[in-house]
């Protein structure tokens, strides 16, 4: 397992412009959240590329600016849903020129009873989406966010048996949002899941850097060993969660020490 830093860590900061933080904490590991839609051009990503190998920087997954397409990715307005799936095309495609072998997807929103989901419709949407993301040689990750569809474990269990291909990343603090242990998460997705964000939690607050809450991180870290997961660790936290950037540094020694 190998601990990395996302640079949604640094936002408003420019994306271009964290990985000189990132190598300067000592870490060559990175998540690239991909903060606006023309990021996922391949003249930015060239620029991105530039800069990573300037600082030694790897990336092992890409996150896009979702909230702009991915739940019409589900629609069934079909103009809407064929405007989103150019754009998710985009974002494999910055993924491939990234070096990047994951992308860390949202999906669509809740909705209120899964009873009432066209389930069948949901899955031949979701088939097309991982077929084309198999064309780009990445795989679709989808993250437990309380506000989305993977809030709930039976969901995730559900889609990943209709869809084997399927993987998932865990979040902490949407785990914390959606009032369900993380463990939880960690059965439904079992050898699915491929990306960790690492953040913490206590009574007051749903997001603070590893080490600062009241989560049980050396737990965490031997249940994922014990599924035999080798996947990353990305350290996913606000900038208003920390003053200094020493302070990330503090958290991804902490989480090293654990392994």
């Amino acid at each position: 397992m190998e601990i990395g830093i996302s640079t949604a860590c640094f936002y408003p900061v420019y994306t271009e412009e964290t990985f000189k933080i990132i190598s300067d904490l000592g870490c060559n590991l990175c998540e690239i959240f991909l903060e606006a839609e023309h990021e996922y051009d391949k003249n930015f990503t060239a620029l991105l590329n530039d800069k990573m190998q300037k600082y030694n920087i790897r990336a092992k997954t890409v996150h896009a600016f979702c909230a702009t397409f991915e739940q019409q990715l589900f629609s069934e307005y079909e103009r809407r849903r064929y405007d989103a799936l150019k754009v998710y095309k985009k974002v494999l495609q910055a993924a491939v020129d990234l070096g990047a072998k994951s992308y860390t997807f949202h999906g669509d929103r809740r909705c209120d009873n899964l009873d009432n989901l066209d389930f069948e419709c949901y899955v031949k949407n979701l088939n097309e989406l991982l077929d084309i993301a198999s064309y780009y040689d990445v795989a679709l990750s989808w993250e437990n966010v309380a506000w989305c569809q993977t809030s709930r474990p039976e969901f995730i269990q559900r889609v990943k048996s209709a869809a084997p291909s399927l993987k998932f990343t865990l979040d902490i603090k949407q785990a914390r949002r959606a009032n369900v242990l993380p463990e939880e998460y960690i059965s439904a997705m079992g050898d699915s899941l491929i990306n960790v964000h690492v953040n913490d939690f206590n009574g007051e607050k749903s997001c603070m850097l590893p080490g600062r809450g009241e989560y049980d991180f050396k737990k965490l870290l031997d249940r994922l060993k014990g599924i035999g997961y080798k996947g990353n660790a990305i350290i996913e936290v606000y900038s208003s969660d920390y003053n200094d950037y020493s302070e990330l540094k503090t958290s991804m020694e902490y989480l090293k020490g654990l392994l």
